[in-house]
């Protein structure tokens, strides 16, 4: 149903950060300094901690399929919120971007 594919999309939200968290707090507390510079790389471009991320995706592809948002309580946004609300979060990134990368050249 439309209501477990939302509760489906939570969890893996939620087993991914698990999984991340688990593999950075393993690798960086081993000891091993190899191990300690390669924890994010692992949590993050492993695969296999990618999948519940690609769980999302499809689950999110199937209720969008079926004409449903994600959350409930954004369905009575109109096609201009929704404009509006993206194209502010784009420019803010962009602001993002340009600000860290002039702080990361200082």
């Amino acid at each position: 149903s439309t209501r477990q594919k939302q509760i489906w999309v939570h969890g893996h939200y939620w087993l991914n950060v698990i999984i991340a968290l688990g593999i950075m707090i393993s690798f960086s507390y081993s000891g091993v300094e190899t191990l300690v510079n390669i924890a994010f790389y692992a949590a993050t471009f492993w695969p296999v901690s990618r999948l519940p991320v690609f769980i999302m995706g499809l689950l999110g592809g199937l209720l969008r399929c079926e004409g449903v948002n994600m959350l409930t309580r954004c369905s009575e946004r109109t096609v201009e919120q929704w404009q509006r609300r993206t194209t502010w979060l784009g420019l803010w990134i962009c602001v993002l971007f340009i600000v860290c990368g002039f702080i990361g050249n200082i």
